[in-house]
């Protein structure tokens, strides 16, 4: 089903999209992204730079009815600088399928981390060191600490970090009424602002 060359950065897929699992064929290499529908369903075809793709967004999540669980969703997301999205979503029915599409999920994402996510880090990283203030998943950034509110700031040192799943919480360590989550499935750019914060806290530390 999926042949991964040895290179990270290159990924060569075929993905079910939307409940039927229609087939749809995605490659990215280097610094290419493109994204084939089955030509007996849309024949659409996208083909994106992924030096221009200034958001990302992702999600793993559990298809719950009554209770009852019944599947999987996995979600990427791309948003270009241009405004405009795509989405690759896959859903998982059976104990098999979820394992496959969970596999695919990783890939795509790994295949995404040197392109995507590290080059909006490092971007986020110099102008936070130029002393700029960088706003990732709604929270402002930079070199003395973070803010998402008026009255709503964590200095460095004052800043604990907790992680799920699907998010991730920041504390103060001093005043419990402090805090805020961050969901990787609603906000852009969560898994980017996530590795700024360790990056800081470690800096921090040192």
């Amino acid at each position: 089903m999926s042949n991964v060359p040895n290179n990270p950065n290159e990924l060569d897929l075929q993905v079910p999209h939307g409940l039927l699992g229609m087939p749809r064929h995605l490659r990215i290499s280097g610094n290419t992204l493109s994204y084939t529908g089955a030509k007996w369903f849309s024949g659409m075809a996208y083909e994106w730079l992924l030096s221009e793709v200034a958001g990302v967004r992702y999600s793993h999540q559990l298809l719950v009815f009554y209770r009852f669980r019944f599947g999987n969703s996995y979600t990427i997301e791309l948003r270009h600088q241009t405004g405009e999205l795509l989405r690759i979503r896959m859903y998982s029915f059976d104990a098999d399928e979820d394992d496959e599409d969970w596999n695919r999920y990783e890939q795509i994402l790994a295949a995404l981390e040197a392109p995507v996510f590290e080059r909006l880090e490092e971007q986020a990283m110099r102008s936070i060191e130029a002393g700029e203030t960088v706003l990732l998943a709604g929270v402002a950034v930079n070199h003395l600490g973070l803010s998402w509110a008026v009255d709503q700031q964590l200095t460095w040192t004052d800043c604990d970090l907790l992680q799920t799943p699907q998010s991730f919480t920041l504390n103060s360590r001093h005043n419990s009424r402090l805090f805020t989550t961050i969901s990787y499935q609603r906000e852009w750019n969560a898994g980017v602002l996530l590795s700024v914060i360790q990056t800081m806290l470690k800096n921090q530390a040192a």
